[in-house]
């Protein structure tokens, strides 16, 4: 069985098992034996694990390159995106819209970084 280490080890933890360490040949390693209930779910998990999955933060990162591509943003510079925010927030007339703003560009300003900046 193919598997996915550091995946197969999340999912375990998250089941609320005390997973120690998984083995690249697929063994388990527990901070102690586990009751009955436990191995049951343990089980699950395993017979669940789908090795092409992703981490929460793996799949979070995708995301922000998603909405990142599909904003308007994407073929900007970074001097065109401060001018971008520049006049944004010369528009906003309260706090609400300030927040709004904020909740939709923050998210896509720190991939503008990773990707323009960092790469």
């Amino acid at each position: 069985m193919e598997i996915n280490i550091h995946l197969l080890h999340y999912e375990l933890q998250q089941a609320g098992l005390p997973i120690v360490c998984v083995s690249s040949d697929g063994h388990l390693d527990y901070a102690r034996d586990l009751n009955g209930q436990e191995q049951i779910v343990a089980d699950a998990v395993v017979a669940a694990h789908d090795p092409e999955g992703d981490l929460p933060w793996n799949l979070n990162k995708k995301e922000a390159e998603a909405r990142f591509l599909l904003s308007q943003l994407a073929d900007k510079t970074p001097e065109e995106i401060y001018v971008l925010m520049q006049d944004r927030m010369d528009g906003w007339q309260n706090l609400s819209q300030a927040k709004a703003d904020l909740r939709e560009w923050l998210p896509l300003m720190a991939a503008v970084i990773a990707w323009k900046v960092i790469d």
